[in-house]
């Protein structure tokens, strides 16, 4: 029977001018909620979640994976863009994230779907990104964006990001959920009180209310309803295979609760969607 492995990152850059309030509570959330419905996981906070450590505990957790098996792997912290060495963006810029030792280095977005693609062919990943990676000058005492400017990152990590992006190309077996698109911020705010992430609030708001056996499609659906918002102005993100949408159901959903089947809309899955910019058409 397919098993979940889960990766949780959440970075608050303490003791830095990049300091952050809600990522390490969105990494224990995301730990509470479906830490559960994994035969093993990682918390990785602050320190622990340097370059080494994310790409290390990833890189170990995937070679685990059996055909069937799903990985979650979540980062809640920074995004920063920089200069595209590989040739592969149209506007000259890859995106990367900040792991908690980002003075030194950095991770690039092509390093991440590299690493991820090395894993059983036959298994799944799901990633949640709840950081973004344009710059902005936005500042309020409850929110603050997950973006670091290209100015702030220090010249010695620019020096030294990686270009090992074998196996960076497309990848059907990856569902990413970010925080918005790429014009946008992804807001760390402040909520009853406690630091976090407005995505990952909302995501984890929606997964407690999904029935059982309900997709990822329509866990996205309910997910949109929230954000973007008056206030925060931030358009969530889904990047599968636009079939998987309504193929899989959510983690931690897995089972029936015995034959009831789920409410109709439950595998709902769009005619198209729209992403960064691109619409994907199922019916084509």
């Amino acid at each position: 029977m397919p098993v979940a492995y889960g990766v949780f990152v959440g970075i608050n850059y303490e003791r830095t001018s990049a300091a952050l309030r809600g990522c390490m509570n969105d990494a224990r959330n995301w730990y509470r909620a479906l830490g559960s419905h994994c035969i093993e996981t990682a918390l990785l906070l602050e320190d622990e979640a340097s370059r080494q450590g994310i790409i290390g505990t990833l890189t170990k957790t995937l070679a685990k994976l059996k055909a069937g098996d799903w990985l979650v792997f979540t980062f809640s912290g920074h995004g920063t863009q920089v200069k595209d060495a590989s040739g592969d963006e149209q506007d000259g810029k890859d995106e990367a994230i900040c792991p908690y030792d980002y003075q030194k280095s950095l991770i690039l977005d092509d390093e991440i779907r590299a690493v991820l693609s090395r894993r059983n062919p036959e298994s799944f990943v799901l990633a949640i990104m709840d950081c973004c990676h344009s710059g902005t000058n936005l500042k309020a005492l409850d929110m603050a964006p997950r973006s670091l400017d290209w100015s702030e990152i220090p010249e010695e990590a620019k020096l030294l990001i990686s270009n090992d992006t074998r196996g960076a190309a497309g990848d059907d077996g990856v569902m990413l959920i970010s925080g918005c698109d790429s014009s946008e911020v992804s807001f760390d705010i402040t909520e009853n009180g406690v630091p976090c992430g407005a995505l990952t609030s909302r995501a984890l708001a929606a997964w407690k209310d999904l029935a059982q056996g309900a997709t990822y499609g329509f866990w996205y659906q309910k997910i949109r309803k929230e954000l973007p918002s008056s206030r925060y102005r931030q358009t969530p993100q889904f990047e599968p295979s636009p079939a998987h949408m309504g193929q899989f159901p959510v983690i931690g959903k897995w089972q029936q609760a015995g034959n009831v089947p789920p409410p109709p809309d439950a595998a709902w899955t769009p005619d198209s969607i729209t992403m960064n910019g691109a619409t994907y058409d199922k019916r084509k």
